[in-house]
């Protein structure tokens, strides 16, 4: 790792990025299984080897963690906790070993953390909860969950 760490740095002393560098190291390195791509990754930054790993730096700016990403993260979050909830909770409604527990208690999870992911992004986009369009938008994500009416509600 250090001597790859080594050959990286050599290669940014001479005006490479850290992009370039790496995909000089893929070229060098390669097995010739795919074909050889032309270009490198623009990707800006240092390397680093501690132990035996690789430690990549690169700029905030590089990596694209803005509030957009911050909001998106919240928002799955909360939609995995909902999900977690519901599909824990909803088993407790049906008898023990009920076969249809499993896909019911899916489904009803499943729609409710689409609907709370929707409704939570809808607010980070400055949306009006009170809006008919964004609850529409936000029903039709959590009872088709794939996408199949993209269009209701979207704007």
């Amino acid at each position: 790792m250090a001597e790859l760490a080594a050959r990286v740095h050599a290669d940014q002393a001479v005006g490479m990025s850290l992009g370039a560098a790496l995909t000089e190291r893929t070229r060098q390195h390669s097995v010739g299984i795919y074909p050889l791509q032309a270009g490198s990754a623009d990707l800006r930054g240092a390397i680093q080897a501690v132990d035996d790993s690789l430690v990549i730096i690169t700029p905030m700016d590089a990596i694209g963690l803005d509030v957009g990403f911050w909001h998106k993260f919240f928002a799955s979050a909360a939609a995995a906790g909902v999900w977690v909830l519901v599909g824990a909770g909803c088993p407790a409604a049906f008898n023990a070993g009920a076969p249809a527990a499993a896909p019911v208690c899916n489904a009803l999870a499943s729609g409710f953390s689409a609907l709370v992911n929707e409704l939570i992004t809808a607010h980070f986009d400055g949306k009006s909860l009170g809006d008919g369009n964004v609850w529409a938008g936000a029903l039709a994500a959590s009872i088709w969950p794939t996408g199949a009416v993209p269009s209701v509600g979207r704007r």
